[in-house]
């Protein structure tokens, strides 16, 4: 301990309680400065049993001063009775902060709390049928639809031509987050996916249950759905499997435009496979994934005419460090034969952004060293390039 107020009190307020005590008992110094904050600031959270607990020590302590202000003769002994803070200071492990404290001196208002616990338990059992018809009937200005969960227990429809005419979600823009999935969501999905016409961006985070249903709800129902975002930025840990992925990569009738596909998606040679056969119609591609090689990308720069956008170096996760590489040597495509002359790419034209690391770049003499800022603890150069053009 530094015996310096600031710092002590930025150590030991980062301390859990194990470790305050472990302190307390190194030597009498260390003891000195841990132990009024081995009492004060431990626990994080309130019990509902110990709010109401800490309720009645401040109400009562309160009254009994109150009392002693009333009393003009002074007949009550204001020593004849030890305040409960003071009594059982030494059982109170964290003193609140002043709103908190301010909270705890009224009683809970049942007539607000029983509704809001009400409203809390149905909103813990997710959306319901009634739920899903209101939405679609008011659902003119929705842009985005975000699903974490699903209705269980919906009853199948029935033959199309017996139901009414199917109303569609005017929204855009379809994102499912489903990690945790309950087994009997069958119905919900297909019920979902008739009224998703309008979608035009699809976003995946997790690896689902309902692929295959979202598949088929992709190739029946949702003709101009040609943006796929598959994975998420935000955590270090894969989420969605490379079947998944193959198969939404695989299910889009006339081929999807937009391909993003973050870390957390497993991204292996099931995916590759679906991938490539995008190629034709494949308009902006990025990968936060580091599986594709040096062949991957010089098929890709081969064999997508409309490619608009190609970025394997970002996707918005702050630890991307080991980006997809492309050699120098491959990346030029040099004819091989006796002209000598570079191969034009079929997406030259409509290439606008490209995002890559090239290796191997040849380094002649020092001098060119100096100049571009390339050694060889640096082997390689990131191009990137902006409204390319022929």
């Amino acid at each position: 301990m530094f015996d310096i107020p600031e710092l002590d009190d930025m150590i030991c307020l980062g301390l859990e309680r194990r470790h305050l005590a472990q302190c307390s008992r190194v030597n009498k110094q260390w003891h000195r400065i841990v132990t009024p904050y081995l009492w004060r600031d431990v626990s994080s959270r309130y019990g509902d049993y110990q709010r109401a607990a800490f309720r009645s020590m401040v109400l009562e302590d309160y009254h009994f001063q109150n009392l002693l202000s009333q009393d003009p003769n002074g007949n009550m002994n204001p020593s004849c009775r030890l305040p409960l803070l003071s009594k059982y200071s030494h059982l109170i492990r964290k003193i609140p902060l002043l709103h908190e404290l301010m909270e705890y001196l009224q009683p809970p208002n049942k007539s607000i709390t029983q509704p809001s616990q009400e409203l809390g338990n149905a909103q813990d059992k997710g959306p319901t049928v009634h739920d899903l018809y209101i939405l679609s009937r008011c659902s003119s200005r929705l842009k985005k639809l975000t699903f974490r969960g699903a209705v269980t227990n919906v009853e199948d429809e029935g033959p199309e031509e017996e139901q009414e005419p199917i109303i569609q979600l005017e929204h855009k823009e379809l994102i499912l987050s489903l990690y945790w999935e309950w087994n009997d969501t069958t119905e919900f999905w297909r019920w979902l996916w008739k009224r998703c016409g309008y979608v035009e961006i699809l976003r995946v985070y997790d690896t689902t249950k309902a692929v295959e249903s979202l598949a088929d709800g992709i190739l029946s129902h949702m003709p101009n759905l040609r943006e796929i975002h598959l994975g998420r930025s935000d955590q270090d840990h894969m989420e969605l499997m490379d079947g998944c992925i193959a198969t939404l990569l695989s299910s889009c009738l006339y081929g999807w435009r937009v391909v993003e596909i973050k870390h957390t998606a497993d991204f292996r040679e099931a995916s590759k496979a679906a991938l490539v056969k995008l190629f034709p119609t494949l308009e902006v591609l990025i990968l936060g994934s580091d599986d594709l090689k040096n062949e991957d990308l010089v098929l890709l720069l081969s064999s997508a005419p409309k490619l608009q956008e190609l970025v394997t170096i970002d996707d918005g996760y702050y630890q991307h460090r080991n980006p997809t590489s492309i050699r120098a040597d491959l990346f030029i495509d040099l004819d091989p034969g006796e002209t000598n002359t570079l191969r034009t790419w079929p997406c030259e034209e409509s290439l606008k952004v490209l995002k890559v690391v090239i290796s191997g770049i040849g380094r002649a003499d020092l001098e060119k060293q100096r100049r571009y800022g390339i050694t060889k603890e640096n082997p390689m150069i990131m191009l990137h390039i902006i409204n390319w053009t022929a």
